[in-house]
């Protein structure tokens, strides 16, 4: 810039030698402009050492770690106070099932041999959704007391397999002390229940002499108002069981 201002002023016939000689000293003053380059180096900081990101990232991966560690052991303490949380509830007589419970799994399985037949009874707490779905229907239906309808339902699937390789399958719902028949299929052993051509009648338009029938066929095997009791007892005991194990198992994988 001083260099093109210098030659436009020598070019000029007006400048006297002693103008031109004072013009040059006043522009030898003008500090030079920086370059584009270098304003770029003095915004854009340079890059951290690789070892500086690595040390960030290892700290703030322990830090989540431990982080997370404290919050389940005061989980899992608060768990472990729960009373009776590490006791199996006991039936209130005897209870003519084997009793299925696996570790990590969310349902038992009952079973047990009855004049021939070979019966399997699957008994799981319902899902929340399932749960609220469950209450929708409660509330539509005038005969159910306020206080039954606050208690927790179970859903069990009763399957009684014949040696004639078929079986009537029950899907259950279990509350208070007593049990509902919401469906009754009869198919070959080993068809998958959820198959479309399997016809499936409702229950509610049976006959009510065949309802009736059909709740003692029940009764009769071992399906009383006594066992629900026991089995609510039972699965609300085993979720806890399964949650605190659950806990355990994720405080074990993250110190590993």
């Amino acid at each position: 810039m001083a260099s093109h201002l210098l030659r436009r002023t020598i070019r000029s016939s007006l400048l006297q030698p002693k103008q031109l000689r004072s013009l040059i000293h006043s522009l030898s003053l003008v500090p030079p402009s920086p370059s584009p380059l270098r304003k770029l180096a003095r915004v854009v900081p340079p890059n951290p050492p690789h070892h500086f990101v690595y040390l960030r990232s290892a700290h703030n991966k322990v830090g989540a770690n431990e982080n997370l560690r404290k919050v389940l052991d005061s989980e899992i303490s608060c768990a472990e106070e729960v009373e009776g949380h590490d006791q199996k509830p006991v039936a209130a007589g005897e209870l003519p099932f084997e009793i299925v419970d696996n570790h990590g799994e969310n349902l038992i399985t009952l079973r047990r041999e009855f004049s021939g037949e070979r019966i399997e009874a699957t008994v799981y707490l319902p899902e929340h959704d399932e749960w609220d779905g469950q209450e929708e229907e409660d509330d539509n239906t005038d005969d159910k007391d306020d206080d039954e309808s606050d208690q927790q339902c179970l859903f069990i699937i009763l399957k009684i397999h014949k040696k004639t390789g078929t079986l009537l399958e029950f899907n259950c719902t279990a509350r208070s002390n007593e049990i509902t028949i919401d469906q009754l299929t009869m198919k070959p052993d080993g068809k998958d229940s959820d198959d479309a051509d399997v016809y499936r009648p409702k229950f509610s338009d049976l006959d009510e002499k065949l309802q009736d029938s059909l709740y003692r066929y029940l009764e009769e095997r071992g399906f009383q108002s006594s066992l629900f009791e026991f089995l609510r007892e039972y699965m609300t005991n085993k979720d806890e069981r399964e949650y605190l194990h659950w806990l355990k198992n994720v405080k074990g994988f993250i110190e590993h």
